[in-house]
């Protein structure tokens, strides 16, 4: 802020920092698709909602190969222990918001894991979905993986 010809810089204080670090931190709010992760993964249950929340946020953050390598995992976990994937009580609403970030999204393997999440919710919901094979978005996203840096230099 500039008064007077000087240059007064207003910070937050440490208190709203850390409110706003804990409420909405940036690489839940950071995505293009206007929604924030915790909207989606809310409606989704146990293992889908991880590895969508770690798929959704992994450029923005330290380590983006551990955020997709972590993804990996949740979508091997939802394999060996499938359950209803969903819970909200419209399971169009949660579709919606997926596809918002699907829309946005320029990384395949990225994008087709997020739709193979939509089509597990569609199933769940009795909606006709399209056929994606779970092993090879999990090989996919495996492989971007090991494309990433282990430390993000934003």
């Amino acid at each position: 802020m500039k008064i007077g010809g000087f240059l007064y810089l207003v910070y937050m204080t440490n208190e709203e920092q850390i409110s706003k670090n804990v409420n909405h931190p940036s690489h839940y709010t950071s995505s293009k698709s206007g929604v924030e992760v915790i909207e989606v993964t809310r409606c989704l249950c146990g293992s889908l909602s991880n590895c969508f929340k770690y798929i959704a946020r992994y450029s923005g953050k330290f380590n983006p190969q551990e955020d997709v390598r972590k993804a990996v995992f949740y979508l091997n976990d939802y394999k060996e222990h499938p359950m209803m994937a969903y819970t909200c009580e419209k399971p169009e609403y949660v579709l919606d918001l997926i596809q918002k970030f699907i829309d946005v999204e320029e990384v395949d393997a990225i994008k087709n894991a997020m739709m193979f999440i939509s089509n597990i919710v569609k199933l769940s919901a009795n909606i006709p979905y399209t056929e994606m094979s779970g092993n090879k978005v999990i090989e996919d996203l495996t492989a971007f993986a090991l494309t990433l840096p282990t430390e993000n230099k934003k």
